[in-house]
């Protein structure tokens, strides 16, 4: 189990909507399981501008020490909510995001409690950047709250029905663990799901034969999982859905009313689809039901994973659109030279990826297959 759950809060007058402090109920809850202690930080991010104003003047020192004095007693308000001496305060003035990974990674066996989103007076948005950075350059698990939570921060939240979607590998399965070791398993209530997606047209199979095959291995698997998860006194159910990932597994939140769902940051077979630009961004976006973030790594073992005579999952041919990382760098088979030579030029490339009208790949272009007059007019 975790020994310090790390919460960011912002300071009340860039959050007149107490956002951030909707994490609070979950790292409540989370303390009552585990019995770990809570670290509340703020990160004053002074403005260029205004550092160089003040330091101008010759207040730097004098005006930073106040803003400090002031974020620190807003989080002591904060942590005399907790039981007495659970709850630290730390103040760091700097950039959010590096101020909060090089905080947890001085913290033993931390976990991040975080909301979505907060809307300051410059309209910034967390997602886009601090949370964004927290997930996909930590290597402890990131516990992310959607803004639209409706459980006040002076409030407990329930942490009881987990809903684990699992595709088979072992990513997903690594979520699974590093989930449990963080919550601990008394009470829990897990509802695995595997999400079926219909496949594209391929002249190799028709749809029905793959959706036959795949809900065969999907029952198989999740059976074994669930077999081995009971074996150690943990409580699961399996289910299988068939349509698009990311709208599944909202829907089946809902439908068993999870308190949570635990998925790992990275999709099928190691893709690399990054969180924030895939799936779990989706189900994020459009949820009210905190999202348990692990990044996997690559040669961890797992102890629900399939026993070794498993067969591995059926497989589809895959669209470049879906497992592509941003930024998106591609040209049709349909576009000119000069469009590539552009692409290329201004991406600092060699090579590009050819794609057809359905976003498949069907080839690659180099510089050096373009004509000497592209070549030369690019240098």
């Amino acid at each position: 189990m975790s020994k310090t759950i790390v919460v960011p809060l912002v300071a009340p007058h860039l959050d007149v909507n107490k956002v951030s402090q909707q994490a609070l109920p979950i790292a409540r809850a989370l303390m009552a399981r585990t019995d770990a202690l809570v670290t509340l930080v703020s990160v004053i991010e002074v403005p260029r501008e205004y550092a160089a104003l003040v330091g101008a003047l010759g207040l730097e020192s004098s005006v930073q020490q106040d803003w400090i004095e002031e974020r620190r007693e807003f989080l002591e308000q904060i942590a005399r909510t907790f039981p007495e001496g659970r709850a630290t305060v730390v103040v760091r003035v700097g950039d959010p995001a590096s101020e909060l990974l090089d905080l947890a990674r001085d913290i033993d066996d931390p976990v991040v409690v975080m909301t979505s989103h907060v809307r300051t007076g410059l309209q910034r948005a967390l997602l886009g950047s601090v949370a964004y950075r927290v997930v996909h350059e930590s290597e402890w698990p990131t516990i992310v709250v959607p803004a639209s939570s409706e459980v006040s921060g002076a409030e407990t939240a329930r942490l009881q029905r987990i809903l684990v979607p699992l595709d088979g590998s072992s990513f997903c399965e690594q979520a699974l663990e590093r989930m449990l070791a963080v919550l601990g398993t008394e009470g829990l209530e897990l509802h695995l799901l595997h999400v079926i997606e219909p496949p594209a047209l391929h002249p190799d199979f028709t749809a029905l034969e793959y959706m036959s095959e795949a809900r065969d291995w999907a029952i198989d698997y999740l059976a074994g999982v669930t077999e081995r998860l009971s074996s150690r006194g943990i409580t699961a159910v399996a289910e299988v859905r068939t349509g698009r990932i990311a709208e599944e597994i909202q829907r089946a939140a809902r439908d068993i009313g999870a308190d949570m769902i635990a998925m790992a940051t990275h999709s099928r077979r190691g893709l690399q689809r990054v969180v924030f630009g895939s799936v779990a961004q989706r189900v994020l976006s459009e949820s009210h039901v905190p999202l348990f973030l692990h990044r996997p790594m690559e040669a961890a073992q797992v102890e629900a994973a399939r026993p070794a005579e498993a067969t591995a999952a059926p497989s589809q041919p895959r669209l470049v659109s879906e497992v592509m990382s941003p930024p998106v760098m591609a040209v049709r088979e349909g576009a000119t030279l000069e469009e590539a030579e552009r692409l290329m030029r201004e991406h600092g490339t060699d090579m590009l990826p050819v794609v057809d009208w359905r976003s498949r790949l069907v080839g690659v272009i180099r510089r050096s297959d373009l004509p000497d007059k592209q070549t030369e007019a690019s240098e």
